[in-house]
């Protein structure tokens, strides 16, 4: 789950401020993973934890529905690389799948 949010957070969305609610506009990959590790300590009931995972399931398609193509081809750094967000989502629906193969 913590994968999923931080790359939501790579395409320019916001943290959820239910699980990150310290989370400034444009915190770091290290911030991100640090907090997600952090959260997995804390959050460890399976009904949370699926809950949370569906959560940012519905945060990825909603907005990979809602961007247009501009947004898509936009520029973006993933991990050192220079990509676009389309890659971005495309590493998010990959993961997805990962969680729910």
């Amino acid at each position: 789950m913590k994968g999923l949010i931080l790359l939501l957070a790579m395409v320019g969305k916001p943290l959820p401020k239910t699980y990150y609610p310290n989370a400034g506009a444009h915190p770091t990959a290290r911030q991100m993973y640090k907090w997600g590790s952090e959260l997995e300590r804390k959050v460890t009931a399976k009904t949370d934890v699926v809950r949370m995972f569906e959560e940012a399931v519905t945060a990825a398609e909603r907005n990979f529905r809602a961007a247009d193509e501009a947004e898509l081809n936009r520029p973006a750094e993933f991990f050192g690389e220079k990509t676009t967000i389309r890659r971005i989502y495309l590493r998010i629906l990959a993961h997805t799948g990962e969680h729910l193969g």
